[in-house]
């Protein structure tokens, strides 16, 4: 068994198969797809937003802070405007999204009778981002507007006013922050789960390889069992795997600082599931008649899992698709690497591995029947 372990590998090794399915392109692609999303994938919008501040008031500074520390939190990319600027014209001629306009008098117009005004114009084309500052806008002001109200009552009472406030008007709290998976790892991860399916192939599907060309009646043939030819497959297609999605994952640790989480958890993740794509394989293999037959019969559902599993696009956790998305081992793979997010401990990503070995038993039990019947010469 360990003397055709060995073999396949040094073969798989040579023919460059892996090295570019397994190696050159997930990195290619996980690289530009974080390149591409990793803004969207982290929580990141950066709106670009100009503010004018034609006051220079301290009630307009209060704003403009609130504003930078939303730029901060990755909300807004704010740009100060000059005195003077048309807002309608700095839209377009500093591609903004909108404006927020403070007009001169805001400040005095704070502690009197009437509300004071701010205007927010933006493109007609971006609603939802035009949307996210008018929120933040009306959030100041209406905390602005209890702060005028509380001085009105004081001064009819002849009492102190109340403190202005201190913290800001719109506080944004990331309540998922510790239960998402890094954008970096999230990327990679959908990557390593779709091309490890298809580089499974290059172990359990050479049986029906050496089957055709005639070496595996001779394998047969010597005073070796019958499970050893066929576990030593299982063993390369589970070893490629397991190599080509740890290069995927320590890569992205070191260029991009992907946060994995606990290694111990991730490395149990890892194995899980190659040893789960290695059983798809010897299932499909099994079925097949023909090496070609097989190749396509699992390129496809790599891919169609892949999209199922909510890795390449975003699915619904309710419905008929959630339930489907449930039933795929690679939405079991990124619910482990959820659950290691933060500082959880690598035992929490002990459900999902046992979710992927039951995943293994169902699938490579007949696997191994059909592999045993089918492939004998």
């Amino acid at each position: 068994m360990w003397l055709i372990l060995v073999k396949d590998l040094r073969r798989n090794l040579r023919n460059g198969f892996f090295l570019v399915m397994g190696i050159i392109t997930p990195l290619v692609l996980a690289f530009v797809f974080n390149l591409v999303f990793g803004g969207v994938t982290s929580g990141r919008l950066d709106v670009p937003v100009g503010y004018l501040d034609e006051d220079r008031s301290e009630a307009s500074a209060r704003l403009g802070d609130l504003l930078d520390g939303l730029d901060d939190e990755g909300l807004l990319e704010v740009t100060r405007l000059e005195r003077g600027t048309d807002p309608a014209e700095a839209l377009g001629d500093r591609d903004l999204t909108a404006v927020v306009e403070v007009p001169a008098g805001f400040g005095a117009a704070a502690g009197g009778a009437e509300p004071p005004v701010i205007g927010v114009v933006g493109e007609d084309d971006a609603p939802t981002s035009v949307g996210i500052v008018r929120a933040v806008v009306e959030g100041f002001a209406r905390e602005s507007d209890r702060e005028r109200i509380g001085a009105a009552a004081a001064a009819a009472l002849d009492v102190a006013p109340p403190p202005p406030a201190t913290r800001p008007a719109v506080a944004l709290v990331d309540r998922d922050a510790e239960e998402r998976l890094d954008a970096g790892a999230q990327i990679a991860a959908a990557m390593a789960s779709l091309f490890l399916f298809i580089i499974s192939l290059l172990g359990v599907n050479s049986l029906l390889d050496e089957r055709r060309d005639g070496t595996l009646a001779r394998l047969l043939a010597a005073p070796i069992p019958r499970s050893s030819v066929i576990v030593a497959k299982i063993l390369v297609s589970v070893v490629l795997g397991v190599a080509s999605v740890m290069v995927l994952v320590l890569a992205m640790a070191l260029v991009l600082g992907a946060d994995w989480g606990a290694p111990l958890g991730v490395v149990a993740l890892v194995v899980a599931l190659s040893v789960t794509a290695a059983a798809l394989t010897l299932l499909v293999a099994g079925s097949a008649r023909t090496p070609e037959a097989a190749a396509s019969l699992q390129s496809s559902l790599a891919v169609v899992l892949a999209v199922l599993g909510g890795g390449l696009v975003p699915l619904p956790d309710g419905g008929l698709v959630g339930l489907l998305s449930r039933l795929t081992p690679h939405r079991w793979f990124y619910e482990g690497l959820r659950s290691l997010a933060g500082d959880a401990p690598w035992t929490a990503a002990l459900p999902a591995v046992a979710a992927l070995a039951g995943f293994t038993l169902v699938l490579g039990a007949p696997g191994l029947v059909l592999a045993r019947r089918r492939l004998a010469p």
